[in-house]
C-alpha cells in the first residue's frame, strides 16, 4: 500500500468515528420485565422468530426461521 492510501484511510477512521453519536444510537431505555419472567421456565410462553419481507418483482417472504433458547 502506498502512503497516500494509508493517510486517506487514517483520516477516514479519525473523522468517521464519533463515539458519542454511536453510543446515543445504541442506547435503549430500560424496560420493565414481562410478568411471565418470574414464573418457572416450564410455564414460559413459546416464542418463535418470524420473517416478513417484501420485494419489488419477487414474491414476499413470510415464515418462521428460528427459536429462542
Amino acid at each position: 500500500m502506498n502512503n497516500g492510501f494509508l493517510l486517506f484511510l487514517l483520516a477516514m477512521i479519525l473523522t468517521g468515528c464519533d463515539q458519542e453519536k454511536v453510543a446515543e444510537k445504541q442506547y435503549e431505555p430500560e424496560r420493565a420485565a414481562e410478568a411471565w419472567v418470574s414464573s418457572p421456565h416450564e410455564k414460559w410462553p413459546q416464542m418463535v422468530l418470524t420473517n416478513h419481507a417484501e420485494f419489488k418483482g419477487h414474491t414476499a417472504l413470510h415464515g418462521a426461521s428460528s427459536f429462542l433458547l
